[in-house]
């Protein structure tokens, strides 16, 4: 019943007009009308875990109210330098950059810390962001900013009214010439507990736990979700699946690593392109087969990427997942200058409500 309500909700609300994917990306395309500077941060003594009663600075509740589902963020870094000698400014209490999405779910894009990014194979996590709440007539941001030695990097994620995702626009202004930018997310879909049969479908294909695949233009995105842990089967055990959408023209390569437990998301940036742009879902309490519908739907007005554009199936590179910065960036610390002047994200204005339908039958 919920999948034909759902199903029959999204051809009511069919896209009328085709768009781009860089459209459906972009982010408010007027300055916000108030940015407001959050501040230290709160201190706090972890609990439990390799940081047990260490020191550490959070922003909790970085919350997106207008959403549906309603999205909140966190940022969470270990400050305690006694414990970690070697650390920059901070570590990042579960890795990557410290970033966690406790709200709509909790687990999906994980609470712990979701995301991480790499200049030239090197964790920016052990720097600390300063972070500014952004406010449109019909939208809330958050803007994260790292100042590392010799450039500056913003995220910015955006959450407009009725919308049911979150949009991310990443950007890096550098003074020196950078090869490599790498962004990586990591989810651990509907649930934490075993047992778990992870899957990942795309618009071409399901990939199974185990599989490492490089995802062509024409499959720009991915549905991550648990075949055992499925609303439609075990609801008050599963939390529904969670999805995003990139832009295949700013990658030179898309990779997904479906482990048996977490699910990893890899993408390394086209030479010289110094931006890139991500939309993130969660489906709390929606059945997979309800999820994966409603992302075909929204995607099937989407343009592709051209033609000419290839993605390579380059190796991996060794990427920080527990908050350890590679030794190269302490190198860097040292030999660059003072950090670029901080980098404004490049916002655009998108139309309130244009997020597909959510399902809200029990």
């Amino acid at each position: 019943m919920r999948t034909v309500a759902l199903l029959a909700a999204l051809a009511a609300t069919s896209v009328a007009q085709a768009e781009t994917i860089a459209q459906y990306l972009a982010t408010p395309a007027t300055a916000p009308e108030r940015v407001e500077d959050l501040g230290a941060g709160d201190p706090w003594v972890i609990e439990g875990g390799m940081h047990d009663g260490h020191a550490s600075l959070r922003w909790p509740a970085l919350a997106l109210p207008d959403t549906d589902p309603q999205y909140t963020l966190t940022y969470h870094v270990c400050v305690e330098r006694a414990a970690h000698p070697d650390m920059l400014e901070v570590w990042p209490r579960e890795g990557g950059l410290g970033v966690g999405m406790i709200a709509p779910t909790g687990c999906n894009f994980y609470a712990g810390g979701f995301i991480d990014l790499l200049i030239d194979g090197a964790s920016i996590g052990g720097n600390q962001a300063t972070i500014e709440r952004l406010t449109w007539p019909a939208a809330t941001g958050y803007r994260l900013t790292w100042q590392i030695p010799g450039a500056t990097v913003a995220l910015t994620f955006v959450g407009a009214d009725g919308d049911d995702h979150l949009t991310l626009h990443g950007a890096v202004q550098s003074e020196e010439i950078i090869n490599t930018v790498e962004v990586r997310l990591r989810c651990f879909p509907s649930s934490f507990t075993e047992p778990r049969e992870r899957f990942v479908a795309t618009a071409g294909r399901e990939l199974e736990a185990g599989a490492r695949v490089v995802l062509p233009p024409d499959e720009c995105w991915a549905l991550f979700a648990d075949r055992h842990f499925d609303e439609a089967t075990l609801p008050a055990q599963s939390r529904g699946p969670c999805a995003l959408l990139f832009e295949p023209m700013q990658m030179s390569r898309a990779m997904l690593d479906v482990g048996a437990c977490q699910i990893e998301a890899q993408f390394e940036l086209m030479p010289g392109q110094t931006s890139f742009d991500l939309a993130l879902w969660e489906f709390p309490d929606l059945a997979n087969a309800a999820a994966l519908a409603a992302m075909r739907q929204v995607t099937a007005d989407l343009e592709p990427a051209g033609a000419q554009q290839q993605m390579v199936a380059a190796p991996p590179r060794v990427l920080v997942s527990d908050g350890r910065p590679a030794a190269r960036a302490r190198r860097r610390e040292a030999a660059r200058p003072a950090a670029a002047v901080a980098l404004r994200a490049r916002p655009r204005r998108r139309g309130a409500g244009r997020g597909m339908v959510r399902d809200r039958l029990r």
